[in-house]
């Protein structure tokens, strides 16, 4: 029988002291990096190995849960351990392709027989895989151990807390489902912005002066009790309001106007006969030998003939005047409400239609579209009776409870809390993806035949059609993407603004499996969203230059007598002269990155003159600078003349900048940037070679072997006066030969329909 690896670990772990393993405690990572600290304990046993050559598997979870974040822990971990420099690490291309052949999936458990295969063929003494278990609160615990191929011996273990922060947010952080909370009392409710504007609970003993009633609502103004109303002691929630159906009405009075904008309904009620319509709440009560009804809003809530429940809105015109027009219905498809029973009716608009629920439930039957501009509703509002000011007033024969009105719409969480109990939840209108109105699925095709990890996909999407039909905020700022799961949120950044044909935004991948194709998902339509686009959380290195002084937290600067001058979005190197005793100024990373990985950026030159301003981007360097000009020592650099006017305008320069000032050119480039103009420059660095674009066209390729260091760095190069090289945006990200290539999916059938309504 095949033994389990991660059975024969835990079994090592149990022995204390035994075996070589450590007794590390998760509290000696808290205040470090946790995958440094691992690496550094791992990498502690190098001494007990003849060769140090070992192969970093994907993780596990302990509860054998299917997840990518397996082959993300190994990803990170299998860097710091390169970076510790005491084990050497097969490369994870190589390992895949050995795991496929040997018919092993590149995540889960791989058994000793595995493990022996896989140090005979791969020529490693040891793996380094482990466990992984969430913890509350978000954090993932992972016990890692290098064991020795041959024998399973495990030779060193060490256990560290991280953050899940490859995900935005995490639904089901927790092992155990947290317990639903208790119902809160409606009563308990603060009259916050969302409260409603009307709340009439009905539960007093008696009515006040004048037949009034109390409102808990934001306006407190009451309601007025008319003809055969009346309190009674049991309601659907505590007491209620009795209706006759011959005389009895509720006057909500001559409150400020809801209807200009969203606005919701929500109450209970109970019949008392099979009557024919019953239009529980009106907008507009006019007494009967009035005349005709007037302009503004038309809003009946109730039941019509068979029992079917909603709204009805119409726009109609001033008298005389072409009557009501543009109507639009939100009515149930279920009939027979009018039963006897209690039942919750509420009824939404917002800009994208109406909408109405029963007993927490919405209804099928919704109305989506342009509702149109009515004038402003000054009309009384009431309930219970409701007359065209023509034809005799009809009655509702029945009974009320917990009546509200709102100058907003209410989302669906927040209906079913009234129709439960709950009070309204304030946070339901920013639940995701259940309070989004709209999504795209999208699909990320992987073209480089290697799987990529923490990986940075470049998203192209339409942001002005659905700006124009009102389904999009203008900023852009509801946008959120979900990974495969349709709810788990991915972090990005939005590139450039909103409101274009093709807006960018970069979304950051846990994982894109080599020749696969992942469905993600865009989603807009909250107006109470705020933005979540974040380049410092999607990118391995970001800088917008936004602050107003170079960020010394991300950049050492190398000073010269030519300075840098940052102010919000703008980092510019100035000229302060030109020739061999003017030295320069340079930017170096704080941070460390060593091939591969892609680098984009943005740059302009404010003058194009002989003897420009050029830009320098630098790569692979020690942080040296030397030399009367203060030139990068120890790096292999990229010179855009993108601000010279001769003959060298159309081209980069790639050089190595040696110690002692040195420096070797490897080619010159054709280029094809606007000199003076902003243009968009990308490098891919995979160690061997830089590949040039400019734009988003290719611009070549360099073999460049020389790697001195591991930080990267900007400048200025040529320093005539009045001359600046501008740089708007830095960030370096995942390497991928080819780039995913992103796409809509829109089912067969769909008639071209561009938006998935999912309300």
């Amino acid at each position: 029988m095949k033994k389990n690896l991660f059975l024969a670990a835990l079994a090592a772990l149990s022995l204390g002291c035994s075996g070589g393993v450590r007794k590390d405690r998760i509290e000696n990572a808290l205040h470090r990096d946790p995958y440094e600290f691992l690496a550094e304990r791992l990498s502690a046993a190098h001494d007990r190995m003849a060769n140090r050559k070992v192969a970093v598997l994907p993780f596990s979870y302990t509860d054998k849960r299917e997840s990518d974040d397996g082959v993300v822990v190994s990803e990170r971990l299998l860097t710091r351990v390169i970076q510790e420099g005491r084990l050497e690490v097969v490369e994870r291309n190589l390992l895949e392709t050995v795991m496929s052949e040997l018919k092993l999936q590149y995540s889960g458990i791989v058994d000793e027989k595995s493990m022996k295969s896989l140090g005979k063929i791969l020529g490693v003494e040891a793996v380094i895989t482990g466990t992984l278990t969430r913890r509350n609160g978000g954090s993932l615990e992972i016990n890692a151990r290098l064991i020795r191929a041959e024998t399973a011996v495990v030779l060193a273990a060490a256990a560290a807390q991280a953050p899940l922060d490859w995900e935005s947010w995490q639904p089901g952080q927790v092992t155990e489902p947290a317990p639903a909370p208790a119902p809160v009392p409606l009563q308990a409710q603060a009259a916050t912005p969302d409260a409603p504007l009307l709340y009439l609970k009905f539960d007093e003993e008696r009515e006040g002066p004048g037949r009034t009633l109390a409102d808990a609502g934001r306006l407190g103004k009451g309601a007025v009790m008319v003809g055969g109303a009346s309190l009674e002691p049991e309601g659907a929630r505590g007491g209620g309001l009795r209706l006759d159906g011959r005389s009895g009405y509720l006057n909500l009075g001559m409150s400020p106007d809801a209807e200009t904008g969203d606005f919701s309904y929500a109450f209970w009620f109970k019949t008392r006969s099979q009557q024919p319509a019953a239009h529980i709440y009106s907008n507009r009560f006019t007494e009967y030998g009035r005349g005709y009804i007037g302009d503004g809003k038309l809003i009946q809530v109730g039941l019509d003939e068979k029992g079917h429940a909603g709204i009805i809105y119409l726009c109609c015109g001033p008298n005389p005047g072409p009557g009501c027009s543009r109507e639009a219905r939100a009515m149930s498809l279920r009939p027979g409400l009018n039963d006897g029973a209690w039942h919750h009716l509420a009824a939404v608009k917002d800009r994208y239609g109406l909408y109405s629920y029963i007993d927490g439930d919405k209804t099928p039957g919704h109305f989506s579209g342009d509702l149109g501009d009515c004038s402003r509703d000054e009309a009384a509002k009431s309930a219970g009776i409701y007359s065209d000011g023509q034809n005799p007033p009809v009655y509702f024969d029945g009974s009320l409870d917990e009546l509200m009105v709102f100058d907003r719409a209410l989302g669906e969480a927040e209906v079913k809390g009234l129709y439960s109990g709950r009070a309204p939840d304030p946070g339901a209108a920013l639940r995701f993806p259940e309070a989004w109105a709209y999504r795209e699925n999208l699909r990320v095709a992987e073209k480089s035949r290697v799987s990529l990890v923490d990986y940075q996909v470049l998203v192209k999407f339409d942001s002005a059609g659905p700006i124009k039909r009102g389904r999009m905020k203008a900023d852009c700022s509801d946008l959120r993407f979900a990974n495969s799961d349709e709810k788990t949120g991915l972090y990005y950044w939005l590139e450039g603004g909103c409101g274009t044909s093709e807006t960018r935004a970069w979304v950051r991948l846990p994982f894109l499996a080599k020749n696969s194709v992942k469905n993600i998902y865009l989603y807009y339509g909250n107006p109470s969203a705020a933005s979540e686009s974040s380049g410092e959380k999607v990118f391995k290195f970001f800088d917008d230059f936004g602050s107003a002084s170079v960020d010394q937290a991300k950049w050492r600067i190398l000073p010269g007598q030519c300075g840098v001058v940052a102010s919000h979005g703008r980092l510019a190197f100035p000229g302060c002269g030109y020739g061999h005793e003017t030295s320069r100024s340079l930017l170096v990373t704080r941070g460390f990155f060593p091939p591969p990985y892609t680098v984009d950026l943005e740059a302009r030159a404010t003058a194009v003159q002989r003897n420009g301003q050029y830009h320098q981007f630098i790569f692979r360097w020690a942080g040296l600078a030397g030399g009367s000009y203060g030139n990068p020592e120890k790096a292999v650099s990229v010179t855009a003349f993108d601000g010279f006017s001769g003959g060298e305008a159309k081209e980069y320069q790639v050089q190595e900048d040696r110690e002692g000032g040195e420096r070797r050119e490897l080619a010159r480039p054709a280029a094809s940037y606007a000199p003076g103009a902003l243009n968009r420059y990308t490098i891919k660095d995979s160690g061997s070679a830089l590949k040039l674009f400019c734009n988003g066209s290719p611009e070549g390729e360099v073999a460049a072997s020389y790697a001195p260091g591991t930080q990267l760095g900007i400048a200025g190069r040529e320093y005539p006066r009045g001359a600046e090289a501008v740089y708007t945006g830095y960030r370096i990200r995942g390497y991928a030969e080819v780039e995913p290539e992103v796409s809509v999916y829109r089912p067969a059938g769909s008639r071209g329909r561009k938006f998935k309504f999912m309300r």
